[in-house]
């Protein structure tokens, strides 16, 4: 369909209430129309084009040498990566948020299950994230360790890598 089907569907849905930490500034509910979906489909869109920007960096950094460091260690390539994709996908799931609330109660859009479908890919970004960290933190405290064929967090990445696969499986399956 086209942005102006879309507008003519969903213009009369109620206005959205604003989420904390907004609601503390702002106590004035979004009215959804096209601006609104623009906004949230902008908000959603930036992660996609910010990550795989992100992706480039950290090879270049880590071409450089530049890229290892800890997780608070800010003089080095890692923190910046991890703080700059934790912002974006947080505000991409926000948006995402604020979607659901506008359109849960569209009796035509209930057989798609839009909360499965979002508990999905939040579950994904969380998790995944969340994982990331497990697998820094045991190179850091060392039951992942370097091998004479692979540095500890070639193998990390590795392991990471590889369950996300296995998972990605088993949430396809749930997805469909």
């Amino acid at each position: 369909e086209s942005r102006e089907d879309l507008n003519t569907r969903f213009k009369d849905l109620p206005p959205v209430k604003p989420l904390f930490p907004f609601n503390l500034f702002c106590s004035k509910p979004y009215v959804v129309d096209e601006h609104f979906f623009y906004k949230m489909e902008t908000g959603v869109i930036q992660y996609m084009v910010l990550k795989p920007f992100l992706a480039l960096i950290q090879l270049i950094l880590t071409a450089c040498e530049v890229y290892k460091g800890g997780l608070f260690d800010f003089t080095r390539g890692y923190a910046w990566i991890l703080l700059f994709t934790n912002l974006s996908q947080t505000w991409a799931l926000y948006c995402l948020v604020y979607v659901h609330l506008a359109l849960h109660h569209v009796n035509e859009l209930k057989p798609k299950r839009l909360l499965g479908k979002f508990l999905v890919i939040k579950a994904v970004v969380f998790f995944a994230f969340w994982q990331s960290c497990l697998f820094a933190l045991l190179i850091v405290v060392n039951v992942i360790q370097d091998t004479d064929d692979m540095e500890a967090d070639v193998r990390a990445a590795a392991i990471d890598d590889f369950i996300l696969c296995v998972e990605m499986v088993f949430i396809a399956w749930i997805h469909r």
